[in-house]
């Protein structure tokens, strides 16, 4: 395939890109796309992480709906 201008090559790979990791599912992601497998990870990761909090300071049950605040910074959840 020939394009005929450089910014012609860059959206028809960025076209490619975002179908391959927002719609395309994946066979060894349980026929997900690798977009929603993150995002399921991510849910689940924050939630263990509120869980442990909650054990931790036992903080559990006192009205104020979701006690701990996480951010992700990158790759990290503070």
């Amino acid at each position: 395939m020939r394009f005929e201008t450089r910014r012609q090559a860059m959206d028809e790979a960025i076209d490619w890109l975002t179908y391959y990791n927002h719609r395309r599912l994946h066979s060894t992601l349980d026929y997900i796309s690798p977009m929603q497998f993150e995002q399921n990870w991510l849910e689940a990761q924050l939630k263990k992480l509120h869980n442990e909090r909650v054990k931790k300071y036992g903080l559990q049950g006192q009205g104020q709906g979701n006690i701990f605040t996480c951010q992700v910074v990158g790759t990290s959840i503070v």
